[in-house]
């Protein structure tokens, strides 16, 4: 629960809006796993192929401890690949269509991606008006958003939606940090 309030909670404060901490609340039914002013949301986690939550980190502290008093410590190489939120979503569509598949619809439900790449990152400096086509089976849900580490985005949003989601439909949000 901790870590599905904390991508609601970094959504929400991505989209600029102000809160209480006791307006993120768990689910009381599935497949909701957080409830935030009328949002009902699923949140699913994207992540590289074949990579599991925490694997680098877990990885990189042996290395570390493995290393003798003597030995020189060294950096890996990291090569980040800088895209535009557009692009990263026309990207994972797929993806997305698959993290869902074995939910059917979801007509009364905000579904939330967690886009939690390890070397992906979003170009927008501020907020920015985009378009992208999203497919039928995602647009079955009430809702459907996407959340990095510093942008926000809400690809679809029918009448039933929360305004607040409605609002935002069509806009990457940054994070002004």
């Amino acid at each position: 629960m901790e870590r599905e309030a904390w991508v609601v909670r970094n959504f929400v404060d991505i989209l600029g809006l102000s809160f209480n901490e006791d307006e993120i609340t768990p689910g009381r039914d599935e497949p909701i796993d957080v409830e935030f002013r009328g949002g009902e949301f699923q949140i699913k986690e994207l992540m590289d192929d074949g990579r599991r939550r925490m694997d680098e980190v877990r990885v990189e502290l042996a290395r570390v401890r493995a290393l003798k008093d003597d030995e020189i410590n060294t950096l890996s190489s990291f090569e980040p690949d800088f895209v535009s939120t557009s692009k990263l979503i026309e990207r994972v569509l797929p993806r997305m269509e698959q993290a869902i598949a074995r939910y059917g619809g979801g007509q009364n439900c905000d579904l939330l991606y967690y886009a939690n790449y390890s070397s992906v990152f979003t170009t927008e400096r501020e907020a920015t008006q985009f378009r992208v086509k999203i497919p039928p089976t995602l647009m079955m849900w009430r809702s459907v958003s996407v959340v990095t580490g510093k942008t926000a985005s809400v690809l679809h949003a029918d009448a039933k939606a929360p305004l607040f989601l409605r609002d935002a439909l069509g806009l990457v949000y940054t994070n002004r940090v």
